[in-house]
């Protein structure tokens, strides 16, 4: 309060280096980098937002940025990670594996499957599709593991409803 008078007095030139050298100090380089070696999505969204702030006004640049963003999100929601298990013959309590992770044999004749993410109007489709697929391979039942889903909504859940009702009718 008692200083903000005294810049008044202080030449443009010499506001604008010290704006300049603030500016510079809130860029992590090495940040960037980590971004730009382990994630395609995120890097995108960093040089899409980084070259509209470089060619158009700011505030479009922020929105490019937030919409990007957003897109992605939503995109990775509608999908989410449907893995196959099977139980560990080693282990007491028989927990289960990823079947990608080892070479233990599946039932023929029990699919079991674990989903990790939300069942939300999004995403039915796709795991609507998943079903239709596994159903190709011919096991006679499906075990759904439900501890990975995070959120469902109405539409999920009428999609894992008319599932049940459609492998009751075969």
């Amino acid at each position: 309060m008692l200083i903000a008078p005294l810049t008044a007095w202080l030449p443009l030139s010499a506001m604008g280096g010290v704006i300049l050298i603030v500016a510079f100090k809130l860029i992590d380089i090495r940040h960037i980098k980590d971004i730009l070696k382990t994630s395609p999505s995120e890097s995108f969204i960093l040089v899409a937002t980084f070259s509209s702030t470089l060619l158009f006004e700011i505030e479009f640049a922020i929105y490019t940025g937030v919409l990007l963003s957003l897109a992605i999100y939503l995109t990775r929601m509608a999908h989410p990670h449907i893995q196959s298990l099977v139980p560990y013959p080693d282990d007491p309590r028989r927990r289960m594996k990823d079947l990608v992770d080892n070479e233990l044999p599946e039932c023929p004749q029990l699919k079991i499957i674990r989903i990790d993410g939300s069942l939300f109007f999004g995403a039915a489709n796709h795991v609507s599709e998943i079903f239709e697929e596994i159903d190709g391979n011919d096991p006679k039942h499906l075990l759904i593991v439900g501890s990975g889903i995070s959120y469902i909504d109405i539409s999920g859940a009428m999609m894992l409803v008319q599932e049940a009702q459609r492998r009751r009718s075969l």
